[in-house]
């Protein structure tokens, strides 16, 4: 029932806002000094028991970021994960997506240029944290994909989560941007303010009104 509450509150009356923010130039890599025993690798489908691992035992407690299914879908889709390990144990990851990616809580697709990325559901297991896991991972990913080209990675974390935008903030993202974006009785509002940005462009994937007519569709109102 508590639930059930919060989902009608939800969509009555709620707020939401997203920074967006970016690391312009992967040429000015940050470089971090040599940081214990740390090995930074991508992720491969042989990986995936491990990350999972991870994910069910320790990320899960904050979040649930995907299944075993999806890590193979993303995989396949093109989208990097860098792995970091300690001792041979995973110890946390990050994922980088191109050409496009869907974000379930906004309800759009953010769609990129060919030389950007978008970082998402970066995870540093709580044992490890404070031994620089985070920033060596980061380090080396960003080397990696300009290697390979790339010279953008955008990020699109909550306003509320503070930790996450002055980490990124350490490692030289900026802020461009903003998304603010909730319900008003039922009807979706969707706000981006992007400040003429030309390599992301964002498309909503949903009607304003599909709430409402999910609730039609199930009272038989309409067909």
């Amino acid at each position: 029932m508590h639930t059930n509450l919060n989902w009608y509150r939800k969509h009555v009356f709620s707020l939401f806002m997203v920074d967006m923010i970016k690391f312009p130039d992967l040429r000015v890599c940050p470089q971090i000094p040599p940081a214990g025993d740390i090995e930074v690798s991508l992720l491969s489908k042989r990986d995936i028991p491990a990350l999972m691992e991870l994910h069910d035992t320790k990320c899960i407690a904050w979040n649930h970021a995907f299944t075993a299914e999806e890590a193979e879908e993303r995989l396949a889709s093109g989208q990097i994960c860098s792995c970091a390990r300690i001792g041979g144990r995973m110890a946390g990851f990050v994922w980088f997506a191109p050409r496009s990616i869907y974000s379930p809580d906004l309800r759009c697709t953010f769609e990129l240029d060919s030389t950007s990325v978008v970082i998402h559901n970066g995870f540093v297991d709580p044992a490890y944290r404070g031994m620089k896991v985070g920033p060596k991972m980061i380090e080396i990913s960003f080397r990696r994909l300009a290697e390979t080209g790339y010279k953008t990675v955008y990020g699109y974390p909550r306003v509320t989560n503070r930790a996450s935008k002055k980490a990124m903030g350490h490692h030289g993202f900026v802020t461009f941007g903003r998304i603010v974006y909730g319900y008003v009785l039922g009807y979706y509002f969707f706000l981006p303010f992007l400040h003429n940005e030309q390599g992301i462009r964002l498309r909503l994937e949903v009607s304003p009104w599909h709430r409402w007519r999910t609730f039609a569709r199930k009272r038989g109102l309409v067909a």
